[in-house]
């Protein structure tokens, strides 16, 4: 009977190689775009997910808006509920531009746009919840259209300092003028040095020999590394210095009132004149390592546009000549945008983005998909690419407007959670995949699947240890079985009944895949587990 027993669990390990199944997150009938992901430090099963969303108001029609729409998570992405629409700040108004950050005590913020347009007018607002985003405060203003003549209300993105320094909790908040601003445009730069409650004066991220005044709009994509650097990146041109614009990193220890300014790469975009394709980049920072960075950028210097990525281990000062990360073959004609990346807790580079690779044809209006690739190296080089989308989702045209310029993912312990938007359903709609970086298989596997008291097992792939978390319910035996199902580990109930976390010694296992099995009071979790010296 244990024999049959282990068939089974070893036929559901291997059934789960597939893509992971994808949450339908957003439930409106128009639209809904440009999804932002935050997992809570303080809980690895709470995750958070806010967009854009059109939101109807029966009573009167003229009155339908754009709004923010949040859900959250409590079993790691399983479920999703607690949704509300964020409050307006002017209630005829119309939200956008989401983004949130956890605080490392678990505090949770979030900031979006509040505008409305002819007349022009709008605010940057922010709002805090401490209970994982079931509840929010009233939002707060940061920026207003009119705190300079460049309207700078436009793409904000927060970056949370979550450095245990002095600066620990500070606030950053960067945006940029609308894109139909007259030049000359600046990336702008605000903070709060009290949860949100006070905002810094307005002030620009460039300048020096990376000024932005020749660039339309010029987005930051922010981050604060783990001593507490303000970090932003952001594309810069002077023609005294560059024949072309470059990307650009901007440092500062003291709030932004000074920067060390470095160039990334000179990229290539803009292929065959395309208009349409979702251009952003980001930067990410090692959550472990001030000094380890990494920028990610969509490039068609092969011919077509590609994913590109840069690595620094000095903290900026210096960078690595750009990578291509998909690997499709060059110059095919597919078409990569939408474009993110993170760091691991234990140091691993991801990026993920949009993929046309199973479409039918080339360049941007072909059927797409979400992959990912994984470095285990800091970015010198990066695996092979999987796919998150378990379904093509062919091309409609409204991805040729605004609303679904970015996608977003938070890696929690060794698996990666995304959202995105697609067109798979004929209107643009939310979704939600969790799987592991090792494989891409659904982070967990389970008989009765993951229950309330849950099981996180980290980090996996391996090679000398294992934790495993067993909130609520640290009673338990763990079993390893080989491929051939010989049991080779066995720690039983009486030798881990006295903490709900565990390491295991796994430095005598050999190279290989494995079956791990936790066997509780209440549940039976089977997970693949990867052991690489």
């Amino acid at each position: 009977m244990k024999y049959a027993f282990l068939l089974l669990i070893l036929f559901l390990c291997r059934a789960a190689s597939a893509q992971p199944a994808n949450v339908t997150i957003s439930e409106t009938t128009l639209f809904d775009g440009e999804p932002y992901l935050a997992a809570n430090p303080t809980n690895a099963d709470n995750l958070v997910i806010a967009w854009m969303s059109y939101v109807p108001n029966p009573a009167v029609p003229i009155l339908d808006q754009i709004g923010i729409r949040v859900k959250s998570s409590f079993d790691g992405g399983k479920t999703w509920g607690n949704e509300l629409t964020m409050p307006h700040f002017v209630p005829t108004y119309h939200s956008a531009d989401v983004s949130m950050g956890f605080h490392r005590d678990g505090t949770l913020y979030i900031e979006y746009i509040d505008y409305r347009e002819r007349p022009d007018s709008g605010v940057i607002v922010v709002a805090h919840s401490t209970d994982g985003g079931k509840s929010w405060s009233a939002p707060i203003k940061a920026f207003d259209l009119y705190d300079n003549d460049d309207k700078p209300i436009d793409r904000p993105w927060i970056a949370i300092d979550n450095s245990g320094s002095a600066t620990d909790g500070t606030i950053y908040i960067t945006t940029k003028p609308a894109p139909f601003d007259t030049l000359p445009n600046r990336p702008y730069m605000k903070y709060s040095t009290n949860g949100g409650m006070t905002w810094s004066k307005i002030d620009t991220v460039d300048g020096g020999d990376y000024p932005t005044t020749l660039i339309a709009a010029p987005m930051v994509s922010p981050a604060v590394t783990a001593s507490g650097v303000f970090c932003a990146t952001y594309v810069s041109w002077s023609l005294r210095k560059s024949a072309f614009p470059r990307y650009t990193l901007a440092t500062s220890t003291d709030f932004g009132h000074t920067y060390t300014r470095t160039t990334i790469n000179t990229p290539k975009t803009g292929f065959n004149k395309d208009t349409l394709s979702k251009l952003g980049y980001h930067l990410s920072v090692d959550p472990s390592d001030p000094m380890k960075m990494l920028f990610v950028w969509p490039d068609s210097r092969d011919g077509d546009n590609d994913v590109y990525s840069s690595y620094s281990i000095d903290g900026g000062a210096t960078w690595s000549a750009g990578l291509r990360v998909n690997d499709d073959p060059i110059n095919n004609g597919v078409w990569q945008d939408l474009i993110w990346s993170n760091f691991s807790d234990n140091g691993k580079c991801v990026v993920s983005w949009r993929d046309r690779r199973n479409g039918v044809g080339t360049e941007y209006a072909q059927g797409s998909d979400i992959y990912f690739a994984v470095s285990t190296d800091g970015g010198k080089s990066f695996g092979k690419n999987i796919r998150l989308s378990d379904q093509t989702a062919s091309f409609n045209q409204v991805l040729n407007g605004a609303g679904n310029d970015f996608h977003s993912t938070s890696i929690v312990h060794d698996s990666i959670c995304a959202t995105w938007g697609d067109v798979r359903t004929g209107k643009l709609t939310i979704y939600f995949a969790k799987a592991s970086l090792a494989d891409g298989i659904a982070a967990v596997t389970t008989l009765s699947d993951r229950g309330s008291d849950g099981v996180s097992i980290y980090p996996n792939p391996t090679s000398i240890a294992i934790t495993i978390e067993l909130p609520g319910s640290p009673s338990a035996e763990v079993f390893i079985y080989d491929i051939s199902g010989k049991e080779v580990y066995h720690e039983g109930v009486a030798s881990i009944h006295s903490s709900s976390v565990r390491s295991l010694d796994l430095s005598n296992l050999g190279d290989g895949a494995y079956t791990l099995l936790v066997r509780t009071p209440k549940e039976i979790y089977a997970k693949k587990l990867t052991v690489r010296h």
